[in-house]
């Protein structure tokens, strides 16, 4: 049901989508505050970020089990949306909940959600705080910021944004980054694909858990050479593609209090005439290795390219929400 209502500045919405229902938002400008609580309500707040005006452009849908709002009459926006109506929302609803937030020159903030939870902003950081879950993040000219109480599953993508993750289970990890920094704190899930790929970011990893990082630099790739640093029994595996940046990889108890203790690789033994080297902490060169050719691009329009599109006002976000879907349903 679509809602034609004219809303006052500032107003609240109320809808009940049930504990695990799904709640949308599709925001041209200002920020957005979510938090999670045990209720199977959304309530919405929303207000003028520039002070009180007769009414908000707002477009509501409810349905059974689901939210929806968007910014009445979205067309493209080459200036974030500075020439329309900014505005604000505060918003709690189920902890549960399937969460879908989407943004221009705005900061996310998320807090207490443990359902699937979507998040895609240009020109805005993202900060998230949440009891775990299945989290996705894609994010231009913006910093990500994630930190869980729980296990959590992540797949991130950031243009000209570092991103810091902390979290006492990493179920599942994937971060695209064209040039910003990765910082991790986490143990890695054993059996399960985790990897960043990076143009020109550095990468340091904080492990609670044994883990063997491997190394591919753009100049590896041609040589079919890669590299492994390895703490502990090596057991979960991280893999760094790069063309640029460095990687860092040391172990802590302060996540889970019994971190494995690190192993770093040996030494070699000294050549004759020459003084012995002492331990080095890892990254020594491992030796060639067969490797698989490099990756081809994949032709299919990501979800970077799809915002940086939007970011240039080359489509709206109403063209952009609907290839960003399509992106991700190939996926």
């Amino acid at each position: 049901m679509s809602d034609n209502e004219r809303f006052a500045d500032p107003t609240e919405i109320r809808h009940v989508i049930g504990a695990a229902g799904t709640f949308s938002l599709h925001n041209v400008s200002g920020d957005v505050e979510i938090r999670g609580v045990d209720t199977d309500e959304v309530r919405v707040v929303a207000s003028s970020s520039h002070g009180s005006s007769d009414t908000l452009p707002l477009v509501v849908r409810r349905g059974e089990g689901s939210l929806e709002i968007k910014i009445e009459n979205m067309g493209p926006a080459p200036n974030h949306g500075r020439g329309s109506k900014s505005v604000d929302f505060e918003i709690e609803l189920p902890r549960g909940a399937n969460v879908q937030i989407n943004g221009i020159s705005s900061d996310i903030e998320a807090a207490g959600l443990s359902g699937d939870q979507a998040f895609k902003s240009v020109s805005g950081d993202i900060q998230i705080e949440g009891h775990g879950g299945q989290v996705s993040l894609v994010t231009v000219s913006g910093d990500v910021d994630l930190t869980a109480d729980q296990p959590v599953s992540a797949d991130l993508a950031t243009t000209s944004g570092d991103v810091e993750i902390s979290a006492p289970l990493l179920n599942a990890l994937h971060v695209k980054s064209v040039s910003g920094d990765t910082q991790i704190k986490a143990a890695f899930a054993a059996g399960q694909p985790h990897s960043v790929e990076s143009v020109s970011g550095d990468l340091t990893v904080q492990s609670t858990s044994g883990l063997t990082l491997e190394i591919k630099r753009g100049m590896d790739v041609a040589t079919g050479r890669r590299r492994q640093l390895v703490f502990g029994d090596g057991s979960a595996q991280l893999s760094f593609r790069t063309l640029s940046g460095d990687a860092d990889l040391d172990s802590s108890t302060e996540t889970t209090g019994r971190a494995p203790v690190a192993t770093p690789m040996p030494a070699m033994p000294p050549m004759p005439g020459m003084t012995a080297m002492p331990p080095m902490p890892p990254m020594p060169p491992m030796p060639p290795m067969p490797d698989a050719p490099a990756e081809q691009p994949d032709p299919a329009e990501d979800s970077l390219e799809i915002l940086q599109a939007l970011e240039r006002g080359e489509i709206d976000v109403d063209e952009a929400t609907r290839r960003l879907e399509g992106a991700t349903n190939r996926g």
